[in-house]
């Protein structure tokens, strides 16, 4: 499945896309935190058209939704 991530820039506007190709949710999330370096101020995902959510790599290198 085709997945986009899109960093937020320090005023939370979208910084250009990365590109992915994933199997489910998960293994996107998981991409995201592989990531290097994580995007400091947080990213959307999106999946085609459905909005995962907003999300920033945590400690530990685990992606934590944002509110």
């Amino acid at each position: 499945m085709y997945y986009r991530i899109y960093p937020l820039g320090p005023d939370g506007r979208y910084l250009p896309p990365i590109e992915l190709e994933c199997d489910s949710d998960e293994a996107a999330l998981a991409a995201l935190t592989a990531v290097d370096p994580p995007p400091p101020h947080g990213c959307e995902i999106w999946q085609q058209k459905r909005f995962l959510g907003r999300f920033r790599v945590g400690p530990g290198g685990v992606a934590v939704r944002q509110p």
